[in-house]
């Protein structure tokens, strides 16, 4: 099923959410994708509960900031605080897109910004360049999306394993499964608890050492709690047991940003888009 994705913008920004859809068409045409803004809404439609049921419905919510956006009581009071609600209870994802500048941090600062750096897309010398970089941060969160409600779960033999756990694990936490462990992180992590969620990750990581999703997982906690090398360290982990595993090099190259090592960061970013969209 295609992932559906909700505009919220200003209606003076509508000629930059026009060349935004035109870089997504791709995505769409793949099947990949389905959107929706309030432009979509059929005449003689209650339009207020067509927003909402959008609103509610959809997986990923983009939030196309700029002056007039901040300024509009139903953009910033309503739908954005409805999205910023359903991104904190792990029911959707809500990526921040700079438009234009304004002070957004204060705000919305915790969520990860398009285009590169939060640079504002009216900054940019070439509009289609800025419009890319989007995109693409898009895709690999509806990759995630995609991955996530597609795998199935692997089928382990946890009771040999569990049989071995040292005793000085308590009986709780012995009786939970690596897959447990990873759904438990997975629910934390929706709610940003993030201690909590790294601690659960290290518990699947003891069950099983060479799980690269565990290490993924942890190293984007990691980065989360802004301890750049821990996460590097688990992503180079991740790397070792699946060199093309995806994303984890997209992610590596944050952590390399996140130590102003750019250069290598620019070229793990290079690396992911060699290897491209695997899920």
């Amino acid at each position: 099923m295609p992932v559906k994705i909700f505009f919220c913008y200003a209606h003076e920004d509508e000629l930059l959410l026009n060349k935004l859809k035109s870089q997504l068409t791709p995505l769409q045409r793949q099947g990949l994708i389905d959107v929706w803004h309030d432009r979509d809404i059929s005449a003689g439609t209650d339009w207020e509960q067509q927003i909402k049921g959008h609103l509610n419905a959809a997986q990923i919510i983009l939030l196309l900031v700029s002056p007039d956006f901040m300024v509009s009581d139903y953009c910033y009071g309503i739908e954005m605080q409805r999205a910023l609600e359903r991104d904190e209870q792990g029911e959707a994802r809500v990526i921040p897109i700079i438009l234009r500048h304004v002070y957004w941090q204060g705000v919305l600062g915790r969520l990860q910004a398009l285009p590169t750096d939060a640079r504002p897309i009216k900054s940019w010398s070439d509009l289609d360049e800025a419009l890319y970089y989007v995109t693409e941060g898009i895709r690999k969160v509806i990759g995630e999306i995609t991955t996530k409600s597609s795998s199935p779960s692997p089928v382990q033999s946890t009771p040999s394993v569990l049989q071995t756990s040292p005793p000085t694990i308590p009986s709780d936490k012995v009786q939970k499964t690596k897959e447990q462990w990873l759904e438990e992180g997975k629910r934390l992590r929706n709610r940003k608890r993030y201690e909590e969620a790294l601690a659960a990750y290290e518990q699947a990581i003891r069950i099983d050492p060479n799980n690269a999703l565990a290490y993924s997982n942890k190293g984007y906690i990691l980065y989360e709690l802004k301890m750049y090398e821990e996460a590097l360290a688990a992503y180079d982990q991740v790397i070792r047991l699946d060199p093309n595993y995806a994303f984890v090099y997209h992610n590596k190259g944050n952590a390399l940003y996140g130590l102003n090592r750019k250069e290598e960061a620019q070229q793990a970013y290079e690396k992911d888009r060699q290897l491209g969209y695997s899920g």
